[in-house]
C-alpha cells in the first residue's frame, strides 16, 4: 500500500512540475515578444499601433506593459 501511495505522489509531483515548466516557458515567450516589440518601437521600426496589434493588445495596454510614455 505504501509503495502505491508513493508512486501516486511521485506521479503527481512530476505532472505538477511539467505544468509549471510549460507555464514558465509560455510566460517567458510572452515577455520576449513584448521586449522585442518595445525595442522595435523605440528604434522607430514599428509604430505603437502596429506593435499593439502584434501583441493583441490595445495601444494603452501595450504602452503600459512596455513602459512607454505617450
Amino acid at each position: 500500500m505504501c509503495k502505491a501511495i508513493e508512486d501516486l505522489k511521485a506521479e503527481s509531483m512530476a505532472e505538477g512540475m511539467a505544468e509549471g515548466m510549460a507555464k514558465g516557458r509560455a510566460e517567458g515567450r510572452a515577455e520576449g515578444i513584448l521586449s522585442t516589440l518595445t525595442d522595435l518601437v523605440r528604434k522607430g521600426l514599428l509604430t505603437i499601433t502596429q506593435a499593439a496589434q502584434q501583441a493583441n493588445m490595445t495601444e494603452q495596454e501595450f504602452m503600459e506593459k512596455a513602459g512607454l510614455k505617450q
